[in-house]
């Protein structure tokens, strides 16, 4: 049976991917109708990016001392503020303070959701519960951009961003009501330890691999291949419900073939994918190499996450997911201001190859890390 504040956890989750989804589906749009370049657009997702990293860099090991729960609840109300401030704004310099506070709500929220879930759930397999909870709130996220995506022609981009804006600020209020378990460290300020440091590499190079042209997708889809807006909100809910069929796969998949040739399968779809679209012209092939891109290349996190839990005491857990986030958004930052770039020469080609040599990159990096340290745990256990 659910207890009550796994239940106000997972409704105040749908309500708020709900409204991100919606959010998140308008902001290209509405940044491109208020006259940004994509250049332009590309620094700002930069900005976002990076503000999220160093605060998660910095705030991970506070989040420790201070209770996940506590930061988890304010994380919820500063993202939604930072979408608020960018619907309501019509400068360049509001947007960007805007998205600043989005990246830092959203860094610290993913730096604590997966401790405070852990917390409220009684289970060893930790990878089955993260994808689990991934697999839910992109379906949320996915129908956002649905719902979006039809109500943009009829109130506009502006209006749908405040509407997505206005859903999600109910979730901040349930969550008051969440009660979780905090297991809180003895000291705020931690240098992390040689572990979370090497996982912050991988997280960079996976930040980075789709960060090229993820953040830009639906303007590619737009500008190069004639979408209508109802279409493309077609295939971003797509993405996200292939994100959820990845993400749900993950269990079952470790169960049958092991952790390490799920790995091996999953980049490898990644990284073929990536670059087969560089061939292809149509906006359908296109957007069906894409969605199964999304789909491998949500599989790999759940794992690498669970396998790094078994190396740490809880008191370094949202130190943890600090750092990865940290590392995530600095990828994420670096991709979206170089895809900006290529995308504003209309180099969508190279775009595309380099983004499958990082993935292939990420690949070789997370092996070697995962098969160092499992080496080191069996000479220490000898």
């Amino acid at each position: 049976m659910i207890s009550r504040p796994l239940m106000l956890y997972l409704g105040s989750e749908t309500l708020l991917s709900l409204g991100i989804g919606m959010a998140q589906y308008a902001l290209p749009f509405f940044y491109a109708h208020q006259g940004l370049t994509d250049a332009r657009i590309g620094v700002l997702f930069s900005i976002n990016a990076l503000c999220g990293a160093f605060v998660a860099l910095l705030l991970g090991g506070v989040a420790d001392r201070l209770g996940a729960s506590k930061v988890w609840k304010l994380a919820t109300l500063i993202i939604v503020l930072g979408y608020l401030g960018i619907g309501v704004g019509n400068l360049q310099w509001v947007y960007a303070v805007c998205t600043a506070l989005a990246g830092i709500g959203g860094s610290l929220l993913v730096s604590t959701e997966n401790v405070v879930l852990s917390s409220l759930t009684v289970s060893s397999e930790k990878a089955h519960i993260f994808s689990r909870f991934v697999a839910m709130y992109m379906f949320c996220m996915g129908a956002g951009n649905v719902l979006a995506g039809f109500l943009s022609p009829i109130l506009g981009f502006r209006h749908v961003l405040l509407l997505g804006t206005a859903i999600a600020l109910i979730a901040p209020v349930i969550r008051l009501f969440v009660r979780a378990p905090d297991a809180k460290a003895h000291r705020a300020f931690r240098k992390p330890s040689r572990r979370i440091i090497w996982m912050s590499g991988f997280s960079f190079l996976f930040g980075l691999a789709p960060g090229l042209l993820s953040q830009f997708m639906t303007l590619v889809l737009h500008q190069n291949f004639g979408g209508s807006p109802e279409a493309i909100s077609i295939v971003s809910a797509l993405a996200m419900f292939m994100v959820s069929i990845g993400s749900a796969t993950v269990g079952p998949l470790i169960r049958r073939v092991r952790e390490f040739p799920t790995l091996s399968m999953a980049f490898a779809l990644s990284a073929g994918t990536t670059a087969a679209s560089a061939w292809v012209s149509g906006f359908w092939s296109f957007s069906g190499l894409y969605l199964v891109r999304t789909a491998a290349s949500s599989i790999p996190q759940p794992i690498v996450d669970a396998s790094f839990l078994r190396f740490l005491a809880e008191t370094e857990y949202a130190q943890m997911f600090g750092v990865r986030v940290a590392g995530a958004n600095l990828g994420s930052a670096v991709g979206s201001w170089w895809g900006g770039s290529l995308l504003s020469q209309r180099m969508l080609q190279p775009l595309l190859w380099l983004s499958a040599a990082f993935f292939f990159v990420a690949y070789v990096y997370i092996m070697l890390l995962l098969r160092s340290m499992r080496h080191s745990l069996q000479l220490s256990n000898q």
